[in-house]
């Protein structure tokens, strides 16, 4: 790999290639099928661990919540929608976020390994597509919120990460 003088892993290389999308996703590194279909409700470990690869955290537009602090959602969903356990069928949503979606009918779409979300009519009338965050969220350090933020929403995760200096206000790393 260019720029590393070391020898990394087939796990890391596995990674980062799926990451590049080069090869698909479909087995964890132990060949764990990530594909359950309805014969299991709950995410497994390995799903969490590829949903967390691919989304970085909280996959809802301009959240920073990293996926320790984050659910694993069926964007069909499981009842309601006879939704599958499968990693395409998956998204990592914060408490909030898990939370405001279920109360107020966002729709998530994922195309291309994109998550989109689109608001219901009352926060937008266009229902205009949002792009998640797709994009792996790199810290400097562990941003831990302090008790009054940890159920403030985007705005409490998105400015313990400013306050620290490890992002900029959009997610982005601080130069």
């Amino acid at each position: 790999i260019d720029g590393i003088a070391q020898p990394i892993s087939a796990a890391t290389a596995r990674c980062l290639a799926a990451s590049a999308g080069i090869i698909p996703l479909v087995l964890g590194g132990d060949s764990v099928p990530l594909d359950l279909g309805r014969s299991q409700r709950l995410f497994s470990r390995s799903q969490k661990l590829a949903l967390a690869e691919r989304d970085g955290g909280c996959a809802f537009p301009g959240c920073t919540r990293p996926p320790q602090f984050c659910d694993a959602h069926h964007i069909r969903w499981w009842e309601r929608h006879h939704g599958r356990t499968d990693l395409a069928n998956g998204v990592l949503l914060c408490s909030y976020h898990h939370h405001l979606l279920h109360r107020e009918g966002w729709v998530i779409d994922v195309i291309d390994n994109r998550t989109w979300f689109t608001p219901p009519a009352h926060v937008d009338p266009a229902q205009r597509p949002r792009p998640g965050n797709n994009l792996r969220r790199i810290l400097l350090r562990p941003v831990v919120p302090r008790a009054e933020e940890n159920d403030a929403g985007p705005a409490g995760a998105a400015g313990a990460a400013e306050a620290a200096g490890v992002v900029g206000a959009e997610g982005e790393r601080a130069a």
